[in-house]
């Protein structure tokens, strides 16, 4: 048999992150859980319209996604280790311009 299905990618989650998740109602806690173990695992860079997306310009390499119409969900993924990195949660950072990150 030739080639084998690719390895998913390990989800890492900040400790923030988790503290976060727990003060969201349940319904966005089954959400978020259920996007790692069904989309980041699998295809973590895979957009999903209206919801996923790759940030651009100083934020490349980040991706976020929407939780709630305030809240969002940001990671990024390191392709040599095939592990995603689950940094933040919580209401939209504000972006500073120039700045890597703003949260």
């Amino acid at each position: 048999m030739s080639g084998s299905a690719p390895e998913d990618y390990r989800v890492e989650v900040e400790e923030q992150v988790w503290g976060a998740l727990e003060r969201l109602p349940e319904t966005y806690q089954e959400k978020i859980t259920s996007l790692w173990r069904d989309h980041l695992c699998k295809h973590p860079t895979l957009r999903i319209p209206g919801k996923l997306r790759g940030l651009k310009g100083v934020h490349k390499g980040y991706y976020e996604y929407e939780v709630t119409d305030k809240d969002r969900l940001i990671y990024w993924v390191e392709e040599a280790e095939h592990t995603v990195y689950v940094e933040y949660l919580g209401p939209h950072p504000e972006w500073r311009h120039g700045k890597r990150r703003g949260f």
